[in-house]
């Protein structure tokens, strides 16, 4: 789904807050795992699948701190 569109400022900074009631990290609403990405233009909440939005510009998976693991060295 789609979280919103973000501005971001003349020097390319862009700091969000984004609460969803039915997101959570665990159980069949999960974001765990999950990508997003960020496209370099406004969606126009028409066209589908990604609203006529541009380039995709950037992206990642949401992961918990917790389930990260650094290896040590041997």
């Amino acid at each position: 789904g789609d979280m919103g569109n973000i501005i971001a400022s003349a020097e390319e900074i862009a700091n969000i807050d984004f609460y969803d009631r039915m997101a959570t990290f665990e159980g069949p609403n999960s974001i765990l795992g999950k990508a997003f990405v960020i496209h370099a233009a406004p969606d126009d909440l028409l066209s589908q699948p990604s609203g006529n939005s541009g380039d995709r510009i950037a992206c990642g998976v949401i992961e918990s701190k917790q389930s990260t693991s650094v290896l040590a060295p041997q």
